[in-house]
């Protein structure tokens, strides 16, 4: 068992030995050495300035002072805001309004399709419809004298 250990030990040594030289031979023949060109160069020492608070931690403008209120925990609602929260009925359960807007948007969508249907059924004459590039194929025949 001894032997066996000594045996892996070794194996492992030479593996990893291996391994080591087979990258450093890779590495060696790595040619790409990556540059920036002068114009990128320029570029970037023009906009870095513009960008560099965003790379600072932000100092508040002005100090809060001990009689600056702090800022409330409870939001400011405008009175749109309520208007508009009260007009809008939120009593019951949201399952209930959910399934009663379902309801009101079915019968929505029956009440457009029965005025499409009616639309249509106006619009039949018994006489078909000619596309304008018929209509216009019939002018030109009927102004030639084929017709």
């Amino acid at each position: 068992l001894i032997e066996y250990l000594l045996k892996k030990e070794k194996l492992d040594a030479a593996h990893s030995m291996t391994v080591k030289m087979r990258q450093e031979k890779e590495m060696k023949e790595c040619t790409f050495k990556p540059a920036v060109n002068s114009k990128s160069k320029e570029i970037v020492a023009e906009i870095a300035p513009k960008f560099s608070p965003l790379h600072h931690p932000k100092i508040p403008k002005e100090p809060l002072t001990p009689e600056a209120e702090p800022p409330s925990k409870h939001p400011q609602i405008s009175p749109l805001s309520r208007a508009l929260a009260e007009r809008q009925e939120r009593s019951g359960p949201v399952h209930d309004r959910l399934q009663q807007h379902e309801v009101l948007r079915r019968k929505r969508l029956e009440e457009l399709a029965l005025e499409k249907q009616m639309r249509e059924a106006e619009s039949v004459t018994g006489v078909p419809q000619l596309g304008r590039n018929t209509k216009e194929i019939m002018r030109r025949r009927a102004y030639a004298g084929e017709i």
